[in-house]
């Protein structure tokens, strides 16, 4: 139950942030732009319980780091 509702959270995320882009000033772009992908590492988290792998949680986090570094730069 949980992951579905953070399925739908990550996809309307996506969505919002690719309609709206240009239409967005900084901080909501920020904001919205920043909660892709942990919740895409929460999700990753609660389904890879056997299957957990450390590379794929660290190119998560770096993933999340360089889109938050690319909007202050």
């Amino acid at each position: 139950m949980k992951t579905k509702i953070l399925t739908v959270i990550y996809l309307l995320t996506g969505i919002i942030y690719t309609a709206l882009d240009s239409h967005l000033s900084f901080l909501p772009a920020l904001v919205i732009k920043g909660l892709i992908i942990p919740v895409l590492i929460i999700i990753y988290l609660l389904n890879a319980r056997k299957n957990f792998n450390i590379l794929i949680l660290a190119a998560l986090i770096f993933s999340w780091a360089g889109d938050v570094y690319l909007d202050f730069s």
